[in-house]
């Protein structure tokens, strides 16, 4: 959404003040503050996102993950209880466990199960709308329909 507005901006900048009127616009356009702290959160975001990927790579090693964790703190010291050398490591056996066994396909204990409910998927949105477009093969058919 951040990156989309940011591509859209320019184009919003360019109306004219009768065009925006027209369509009601006004009240859709940020202030430049806004506007400002919008890119400013992509710049921060692409960073971050850069980080992410580089803890991705097959060959990063732990030496090479404290420098990445160093340069992100340096630039976001808030980050710092949590990415420091000194960071409180807080151990969950039981998810541990969880993520081996369901890397090898196998039975999960009741405590285990427990410990997973904290990362499970509510399905409180489920009321069904747009329930079509939930599939990826529906979006691609009307993908399809949309350039015929």
């Amino acid at each position: 959404m951040v990156n989309r507005y940011c591509r859209l901006e320019p184009v919003l900048r360019s109306l004219d003040h009768g065009t925006i009127a027209e369509y009601a616009l006004d009240e859709l356009m940020l202030t430049r503050g806004e506007n400002e702290r919008v890119f400013a959160l992509r710049d921060t975001m692409e960073k971050m996102e850069g980080v992410t990927q580089a803890l991705q790579h097959s060959t990063l090693t732990l030496s090479g993950t404290r420098r990445l964790f160093d340069r992100v703190v340096a630039e976001f010291p808030q980050l710092r209880s949590r990415l420091a050398p000194t960071a409180a490591i807080v151990n969950n056996t039981p998810l541990e466990s969880v993520l081996v066994k369901l890397q090898h396909q196998e039975q999960l204990t009741a405590a285990e199960r427990s410990a997973c409910t904290l990362f499970r998927l509510s399905d409180y949105n489920d009321n069904g709308v747009n329930r079509d477009l939930w599939v990826v093969h529906s979006v691609e058919d009307v993908r399809r329909e949309m350039e015929s």
